[in-house]
């Protein structure tokens, strides 16, 4: 038995998605993938191309933002269980960020410290910008199940393996931005958007 997936990044200047279907346990293969260049249409018809060209028919996605889609603070917390960060991380950012805890959405990632205390990596969207896509995506008939920082899951895919080492870089490059993330010890530490001269 086989099951697709399809998998769609966004950043400012492409749109990218890889259709994928599994067959057994640990095997993948491609089975479709396009880059779209957005330009000064509509997004909405920048975004239906993207899903026309692998051949999206309605099959699991997962959606991906570039990083400077996303704000990022580094906290410390006395704490590290994940009921208790979740209550308390949109009123320690408040001071942080200019909008209100209603009009953002925060997720982390939560490293233990010593002592029990919670070294925290959190990425802020704005409800707006995310409510705009969602309802882009909608129009052409996506629903994503997971929503995420771009390049996240392509490192806890590296955390997994026996080879890699536990302090790495890991770049993407895109036409004018990078997205750089830092794992120390095992651990991501710091997610960081790069902007380029694209003419380098």
């Amino acid at each position: 038995m086989s099951s697709r997936i399809c998998s769609i990044e966004i950043s400012r200047d492409l749109l990218l998605a890889v259709m994928l279907q599994s067959e057994g346990r640990r095997k993948q293969v491609i089975v479709s993938s396009s880059v779209v260049i957005v330009d000064a249409r509509p997004i909405e018809e920048n975004f239906s191309q993207l899903i026309e060209n692998i051949g999206y028919q309605g099959e699991l996605c997962h959606v991906s933002f570039a990083a400077d889609s996303f704000r990022y603070r580094n906290l410390s917390l006395p704490f590290s269980d994940r009921k208790t960060i979740d209550k308390v991380l949109p009123f320690e950012l408040e001071e942080l960020v200019s909008e209100n805890s209603d009009e953002i959405v925060v997720d982390s990632i939560i490293n233990k410290g010593i002592d029990g205390k919670g070294n925290i990596l959190a990425a802020v969207l704005s409800k707006e910008f995310l409510a705009s896509w969602l309802a882009t995506m909608k129009s052409c008939g996506v629903d994503p199940e997971i929503v995420t920082v771009s390049g996240l899951a392509s490192v806890a895919t590296l955390l997994k393996e026996k080879t890699t080492p536990a302090d790495f870089l890991y770049l993407t490059i895109g036409l004018q931005r990078a997205t750089l993330i830092q794992v120390t010890s095992g651990d991501i530490h710091c997610i960081r958007s790069l902007i380029f001269d694209p003419g380098v």
